[in-house]
């Protein structure tokens, strides 16, 4: 049975989804966040002094989920209950699944399929060169989580309340974990664990291999900040308003950081620098071993877009539908590129060029 708060906060606009890019990961293929671990960092450069538009792609509704890219070709869902295969160079369609609910997850790519939950509870497998479906498992809750894969297993939350692990070739559950409350953090692994944050205010560390509990880490709101692990630390936001930053192999708080208001926003890290955006407004950049603050960057707007790393920028959209392209030293504005609705999709970064998605239903190609 689908999960009926989950569907509500669906139609009402609530901040749960958080979405992001693609790229090679350690787990073999375009993943969520750009790697295994979620640190958001891409290969090469993307525009840095200015961009223009290469080409921009209309859905039938909000696009809230983040492309990844393989083959040549882009894959995002949308909430008008569609999965595009679009084509990188021209932005034409090539093909496109249909699910019976919104999808807000962001696709992960591993040999000849590409998975993407769904809120009608399924997590589909299909032929990525076609749209053929080859598998689905269906939980019991909505899903917006995004999958990572390690080892030929694929792990993924359910609104349900599980951590699913999945065998990638035929979906089979190898093991399953429950929570709380529903996920839709999507995890983070390193290793040999999987990280993820549930609605029940707390950060779970499993082992990947049998989902036997690790540690967890209570916080005062839901965790629905997706985890990233950098040099044995694992960091992550609540709505409680603080940023965290954790032991990854004990779970013990080494630092947190207050903010105005809730974080939703996925953290990015680069070289001892974790960045964030926050609903009170500011997008941060802190040290990532002691959590003293570099620099902010005051929008004045909620952030609820997760950044993206490439050659010294940092990527991001906001409530006011623009995406930001900021120095990632230093915190100044290079660019802005504005759209006509609110952006919670985050940008992905592929050979140069900037993919993200808006709520005015479009998909956005910058260079």
């Amino acid at each position: 049975m689908i999960n009926v708060a989950f569907m509500r906060l669906v139609a009402s606009g609530a901040t749960i989804f958080l979405l992001a890019g693609c790229g090679a990961g350690s787990g073999g293929g375009a993943v969520f966040r750009g790697n295994s671990e979620n640190t958001g960092v891409y290969n090469g450069r993307a525009a840095s002094d200015s961009v223009t538009l290469k080409w921009r792609f209309q859905t039938g509704e909000w696009v809230r989920s983040t492309p990844v890219t393989d083959r040549r070709v882009l894959l995002v869902g949308s909430l008008d209950r569609h999965f595009y295969a679009i084509d990188l160079l021209s932005g034409e369609k090539r093909w496109e699944f249909t699910t019976a609910g919104e999808i807000s997850a962001s696709a992960a790519v591993a040999g000849n399929m590409v998975y993407i939950g769904s809120a009608d509870g399924n997590f589909y497998a299909l032929d990525v060169q076609t749209g053929a479906e080859k598998w689905r498992y269906q939980t019991g809750g909505g899903i917006s989580s995004s999958a990572a894969i390690a080892g030929g297993t694929l792990y993924f939350g359910s609104m349900d309340g599980f951590l699913y692990a999945l065998d990638s070739e035929n979906g089979e559950k190898k093991w399953r974990f429950k929570t709380g409350e529903g996920i839709s953090s999507s995890p983070a692994i390193s290793n040999n664990l999987v990280y993820v944050g549930s609605w029940d205010g707390h950060l779970y560390a499993l082992n990947k291999s049998n989902g036997a509990e690790k540690w967890r880490f209570k916080t005062a709101n839901w965790v629905i900040s997706s985890p990233a692990v950098y040099q044995n630390m694992v960091y992550f936001g609540s709505l409680d308003g603080f940023f965290y930053a954790l032991d990854a192999k004990t779970g013990r708080e080494v630092w947190k950081f207050q903010t105005g208001d809730q974080v939703a926003s996925s953290p990015a890290v680069y070289e001892n620098t974790v960045f964030f955006g926050g609903k009170d407004g500011n997008f941060y950049a802190l040290n990532a071993l002691t959590g003293a603050e570099k620099w902010r960057f005051i929008l004045n707007e909620p952030v609820d877009s997760s950044p993206a790393l490439a050659g010294g920028m940092v990527y991001f959209g906001a409530a006011n539908g623009n995406l930001y392209a900021l120095d990632a030293l230093i915190g100044d504005e290079k660019w802005r590129f504005s759209t006509a609705g609110r952006i919670f999709s985050s940008p992905a970064i592929h050979e140069g060029v900037i993919y993200f998605g808006s709520k005015d239903g479009y998909v956005y190609a910058l260079e």
